[in-house]
């Protein structure tokens, strides 16, 4: 089907084809961006349980992990304290290394542990929680995710002078399997100071102001955009060591590209975006079709006009759109043909008066008004009766058949004086 758009010319058709259109494009455009925006929000929720869910199963499994080391620890400090049982410290697992240090060995201490003032500062502060025979997990912070982490068990919480029982955790056996994390999704473990103790898929820097979100609840989300500039969803949940382990929490931290998470409602912006083009382009059509079928009879008529005003009378406007247009159309062409037979109305009685005024006999006169009068009025018969003033006892009548147009007849009749007088009193004569 051809869409003719000539009649878009008209500045009243282009207002009404435009206010159309916004018609059907603002609320198609707000649907889309609400309907996309609350699939969005939808979507980014579900990815937050999705991530917290992570979080917290695994936040769970580090926890017995570590409590499994602590168990085991404190039964190897059992069966050290019996001196007559014996156990080789090198095939512990869970751990690297296991040794027994004295607290004022500082030599063997820093072949151990690199910062020795920290140790002694904890061990002194910490002293209690080790004699009630709990652990303590010490941190030797190295950047790019090269930290070691210590257990710390008195020997014999009766006798301090025994020992420590120091154990390095294997962390290939403390933060589980790398491979089932998927490749989309990073996880890291923060120590108490907020620190990257293990990625999954490399370590990030956290604003600051999401590291006091951290710290000051215990569960929660935000997003922020990395050193590419991508935006990216992330949880967090943490565990609560300060009862076993003598230090406050270490934090689970799960992340995802949001890029990544909308990938798969993608295919719906595109079969969205679709949908509405072709709503618009519908709309469009419609439109079209609609401002076409009410302004194409205005334009005819508006041409009516302008034949009208260049005095072509004959001109007939042709609409046939069946409603009020149409109507309108017909009262147009009655009133050129009504204005056209007024004008040749006048136009013939000027004729009349000029060829009156050019004759000085009546006979002339009145064959002149007979003989033109069938272009002012049809008729089938007419007639002009003169009656003398000075002698009103008779009259004479001229008679004209539409049949016989050229053919004039003359009668002579008399007037009694009664009918004389009705004539006059009805202002006839």
């Amino acid at each position: 089907m051809k869409i003719e758009i000539s009649f878009l010319r008209s500045k009243v058709a282009r207002r009404i084809f435009l206010l159309f259109i916004l018609s059907s494009l603002l609320p198609v455009l707000l649907l889309a961006f609400l309907s996309i925006r609350q699939v969005d929000i939808f979507t980014t929720n579900q990815q937050h349980e999705y991530l917290k869910e992570i979080s917290k199963n695994y936040g769970l499994s580090l926890l017995d992990r570590l409590l499994f080391l602590k168990t085991k620890i404190n039964w190897i400090a059992q069966i050290l304290a019996q001196e007559d049982l014996p156990i080789n410290l090198k095939t512990i697992r869970g751990f690297k290394s296991i040794k027994i240090i004295n607290i004022n060995d500082k030599k063997n201490i820093i072949s151990t542990l690199s910062n020795y003032e920290k140790l002694l500062t904890i061990i002194k502060t910490e002293i209690n929680h080790l004699r009630s025979g709990n652990d303590i997990i010490i941190t030797d912070y190295a950047p790019h995710l090269s930290s070691r982490i210590f257990l710390f068990q008195l020997v014999d919480k009766n006798y301090p002078e025994k020992g420590i029982l120091i154990g390095e955790i294997d962390q290939s056996y403390l933060w589980g399997d790398i491979d089932s994390f998927g490749l989309e999704t990073n996880l890291c473990v923060l120590d108490e100071l907020n620190r990257a103790l293990f990625c999954s898929h490399g370590e990030y820097k956290i604003a600051s102001k999401n590291l006091i979100k951290i710290n000051k609840f215990s569960s929660g989300n935000f997003t922020w955009y990395d050193s590419n500039n991508e935006e990216l969803i992330l949880n967090y949940w943490s565990i609560f060591l300060e009862p076993n382990f003598a230090i406050k929490k270490w934090t689970i931290i799960t992340n995802n590209l949001k890029y990544n998470i909308l990938l798969p409602i993608s295919g719906f912006k595109n079969i969205f975006a679709l949908v509405m083009l072709l709503a618009i382009a519908i709309v469009a059509f419609f439109s079209i079709h609609y401002i076409r079928k009410n302004l194409i009879p205005i334009e005819k008529i508006m041409d009516g006009i302008k034949y009208i005003s260049n005095k072509n009378y004959n001109y007939t406007v042709e609409v046939n759109s069946g409603d009020e247009f149409e109507d309108l159309a017909h009262s147009f062409n009655r009133m050129a043909a009504q204005i056209d037979k007024q004008f040749h109305t006048l136009s013939t009685m000027s004729d009349i008066d000029q060829l009156i005024l050019s004759n000085l006999k009546i006979e002339d006169i009145i064959r002149i008004v007979l003989s033109r009068m069938h272009e002012i009025v049809s008729f089938d018969f007419i007639s002009i009766t003169i009656i003398d003033h000075n002698n009103h006892s008779s009259c004479r009548t001229y008679v004209k058949n539409d049949l016989f147009r050229e053919k004039i007849t003359t009668n002579e009749l008399k007037i009694t004086l009664t009918a004389y007088q009705e004539l006059i009193k009805n202002k006839y004569i």
